[in-house]
């Protein structure tokens, strides 16, 4: 948890949603500065794992919903980590081997 904090920006929030879960609310971001987001995410907990500053090695799964202007969204922060909780749990793209997906991707049922 620590090298997601230090790779954050200081307007993103990393929070621990439960045992192997972790929200990042990341303002002003978009879908690919998202992905991009995530990757260099998993290069520094790659990096950490090498160095055996962390014990083993961690591979990412995000979900994320992305809106342009939270002030003018119809949605809160609440209803933005249960869709990007919801995208970890039921994206197909996770069993093509892909790591970032987003809730508009998701079709629910």
């Amino acid at each position: 948890m620590h090298v997601l904090r230090e790779q954050a920006r200081k307007s993103d929030v990393v929070a621990k949603t439960g045992e192997s879960q972790l929200a990042i609310l990341a303002p002003d971001t978009d879908a690919a500065g998202a992905r991009l987001l995530v990757a260099r995410l998993q290069r520094e907990l790659d990096a950490a794992a090498k160095n055996n500053t962390r014990a083993g090695s961690f591979r990412l799964l995000a979900g994320y919903c992305a809106v342009s202007d939270l002030a003018t969204a119809n949605v809160d922060l609440s209803e933005l980590v249960h869709r990007s909780e919801s995208v970890v749990a039921h994206a197909p793209a996770y069993a093509h081997g892909e790591t970032v997906a987003s809730f508009d991707d998701l079709h629910l049922s």
